[in-house]
């Protein structure tokens, strides 16, 4: 089948059967939707001498958080859903990866043993200096070279892993959803990394997902955060990184 379930990847239980119906109601036609969505989306990617995307896409997006993704303190996502239906996955404000380092030293929220850690009285966060993304999970975009199917993801699946420049840790990259379809992986992280910390919310976004059932989208925010149960969560840690 062209339609590949791999909620396996989060370890919560056997992959369900595809059945002919859940064939039927992930369509050509509806990938293609979803694929020339997400290229609409992207084609409005700026020259640096440009206006950011961020601006234009905090227009009618509905923002959403997901704390602790994958179970690691503190790796917190920001989900951000389009009018069409289309999930954007990028860090949030506290991730480990946008905090610097006396602060994530100091934020009880921080994890300790997954983050990246510095010196005492570092000032600099340790640079990205790779995306790596998961076997089984590359090619597995509706709108990738196949583009005949996208991967079933749940919230704990894991997208990639991001190698810092201290070579000390690696940090993973989750989906951040409930039963949702990949459409696209943000390939430009492969050579620029850094848009992971320079512009997270921007061309650094991670991926772009589509929620598994259409009549049922709200599924696929099951167990996230609205933006004012995040900033009583965590805090000042809207305030992003410096």
């Amino acid at each position: 089948s062209d339609v590949r379930d791999m909620s396996g990847l989060d370890g919560e239980g056997a992959a369900p059967t595809v059945t002919g119906s859940d064939v039927a109601a992930a369509t050509a036609e509806d990938l293609a939707a979803a694929a020339a969505a997400a290229e609409a989306l992207l084609a409005g990617l700026p020259a640096p001498a440009e206006a950011p995307l961020a601006a234009a896409l905090a227009r009618g997006l509905e923002r959403r958080y997901r704390l602790d993704a994958g179970g690691l303190p503190g790796h917190d996502y920001l989900v951000r859903r389009h009018p069409n239906g289309l999930l954007v996955i990028s860090l949030a404000p506290t991730h480990p990866l946008l905090l610097a380092p006396t602060a994530a030293a100091s934020d009880s929220a921080a994890p300790s043993s997954s983050s990246p850690s510095s010196p005492s009285g570092a000032t600099k966060r340790p640079r990205p200096a790779s995306v790596v993304w998961r076997k089984g999970v590359a090619g597995e975009e509706a709108s990738g070279k196949r583009c005949k199917g996208g991967a079933n993801l749940g919230h704990k699946a894991q997208l990639g892993e991001v190698h810092l420049s201290d070579g000390a840790v690696s940090i993973p990259l989750f989906t951040c959803v409930t039963d949702a379809r990949l459409v696209e992986l943000n390939g430009r992280l492969e050579g620029e990394p850094q848009l992971l910390q320079d512009s997270p919310e921007d061309e650094g976004f991670v991926a772009i997902l589509q929620p598994w059932h259409a009549q049922n989208a709200a599924k696929a925010l099951e167990g996230l955060l609205t933006e004012a149960a995040f900033a009583s969560r965590r805090g000042g840690g809207l305030t992003g990184p410096p």
